[in-house]
């Protein structure tokens, strides 16, 4: 995130962070990498539950 612009390591320097607070707080423009998946794992996870555990036991009653 650092390389691609959307991250600053600042430490504990007082200058630092207050630079890039500045940078970051006018910008609108970032784009970040989708590291942590698309936002859907609940309903991924809820849908296979479903279809893995609760549809197999009423097709079995």
């Amino acid at each position: 995130m650092v390389r691609q612009g959307t991250a600053k390591i600042c430490g504990v320097n007082k200058t630092k962070i207050k630079n890039a607070f500045t940078f970051f707080n006018s910008k609108t423009d970032l784009q970040f990498p989708s590291i942590f998946g698309d936002g859907n794992a609940a309903e991924f996870i809820c849908k296979q539950i479903v279809s893995n555990i609760v549809a197999p036991q009423i097709h079995n009653s």
